[in-house]
């Protein structure tokens, strides 16, 4: 069994990154949980712990996304990671 001392390390980075993806496409949480090949579900539960452990998590703001240089970096991201799960369901059924 793993030692929890050596876990929480790893759910700290973990974390980080989520937070990083998140400000990264504008708070946007279905653009951030498509790049992290995450539901929506777990995503949540995962800034739930994270607004208890203080990350400053912000709502999602369209005008700031809108105007954000990062929304070309989001969109290709956004289509980067639906080319991989339909390749991903290509290699596991065939065919779309």
């Amino acid at each position: 069994m793993a030692n929890k001392e050596f876990l929480k390390p790893l759910k700290r980075a973990m974390k980080d990154h989520i937070y990083l993806v998140l400000e990264k496409c504008c708070w946007n949480r279905t653009y951030t949980a498509t790049i992290l090949q995450l539901s929506i579900r777990s995503l949540r539960t995962y800034i739930t712990e994270m607004k208890e452990e203080g990350y400053d998590i912000k709502d999602y703001c369209k005008q700031e996304a809108d105007e954000s240089e990062d929304l070309l970096w989001i969109r290709r991201k956004r289509k980067e990671a639906q080319e991989r799960l339909e390749a991903e369901y290509r290699r596991e059924h065939g065919s779309l």
